[in-house]
């Protein structure tokens, strides 16, 4: 009795592992969380998880910019690829051992209508007088994120002001 529980318990959660870890599943997760924390329209073209590396790989991650501003996309990166400790990513702390983004281009914008000063990353109404800080629910489960070490390669930057300054393409 207690052998056969034991047996379909593994085999439940070898299983459970599967539908979570499946690379399609993953990308529909990854999208969803990722417009969550965002509060924008993010697309992936591709993700893959390989277990034996100890890796996520991302492709083609672009954070869209709500449609009023000039730049199609906030953020993008080619590719992104995330180094873990599959044994931690469901205790309290998940600790990344390494994130490498590849080619990442940050767009910002920021424009001045009358003295009232916008951006696109939300930033300058946060220093206005009448914000009011989000209050978001609480959680059941807080989750705590540690990254050992960033790489970034070959990231650029555009920026535009008030639509008469733009520059485009820097190198970072």
């Amino acid at each position: 009795q207690i052998k056969l529980k034991k047996i379909l318990f593994f085999f439940l959660t070898l299983i459970l592992f599967l539908i979570i870890f499946n690379n399609s599943v993953l990308q529909i997760i990854l999208n969803i969380s990722l417009e969550k924390i965002t509060e924008k329209k993010v697309k992936i073209d591709s993700s893959e998880f390989n277990l034996k590396k100890k890796e996520l790989l991302i492709n083609n991650l672009k954070v869209q910019n709500d449609t009023d501003f000039y730049f199609k996309n906030i953020f993008s990166s080619n590719k992104i690829i995330i180094k873990f400790n599959p044994f931690n990513l469901f205790s309290d702390t998940i600790i990344l051992d390494e994130i490498i983004f590849f080619n990442p281009i940050l767009s910002i914008e920021i424009s001045k209508n009358k003295k009232i000063l916008k951006d696109n990353i939300s930033v300058l109404e946060k220093r206005s007088e009448t914000y009011k800080p989000k209050i978001y629910p609480k959680k059941k489960i807080d989750r705590n994120v540690i990254v050992k070490k960033i790489k970034i390669i070959d990231p650029q930057g555009n920026l535009i002001f008030n639509n008469k300054y733009k520059f485009e393409n820097l190198n970072l």
